[in-house]
């Protein structure tokens, strides 16, 4: 038990010194859920012992220090790619030129795609709907090539 302590102070001391700051709080947030979980577990283990645990005292502890630790550390910085908030960077081929857009080629920003089109922006806050029928193609770019003037290479995937 005493190694198995020892490694683990190691490892929270390696991961503040020589990664980030969020990796840190996610390790930490991480192991104090498996920290509640194993002792949970412990006190179920036999079912005379569970009616001796004061559960509301532990659940209000326990709930109070994950929730604080991931509301305030870990969940502000998870990047919003991962839930789906992030603008996708595309060009757009349209079949002719709109009024919003000066060509019928767009360098803009994916902001949604439903059944009947898509939703675009070109600048913050200014989203524009267009419809499927004057999508001729659609391009997918990598972030650093939003910014070239020229016509961009179509994606492919760095897996293939």
């Amino acid at each position: 038990m005493f190694l198995s302590l020892t490694n683990s102070v190691a490892l929270f001391l390696i991961v503040f010194k020589y990664f980030n700051r969020p990796i840190f709080w996610f390790v930490l947030w991480l192991s104090a859920v498996c920290i509640f979980t194993t002792v949970i577990a412990e006190k179920l283990r036999e079912p005379g012992a569970a009616r001796k645990v004061e559960w509301e005292r532990m659940a209000l502890a326990i709930f109070a220090v994950v929730f604080f630790l991931y509301a305030t550390k870990v969940y502000p910085a998870i990047k919003h790619e991962f839930g789906g908030g992030s603008p996708i960077p595309i060009v757009l081929h349209l079949t002719k030129q709109m009024p919003p857009f000066e060509s019928d080629t767009v360098y803009a920003s994916l902001i949604d795609e439903t059944e009947s089109g898509y939703y675009v922006s070109r600048s913050a806050g200014n989203a524009v709907f267009v419809t499927r029928s004057l999508v001729e193609a659609l391009e997918f770019l990598h972030s650093e090539q939003t910014a070239q003037p020229s016509p961009p290479k179509p994606y492919t995937s760095p897996l293939f």
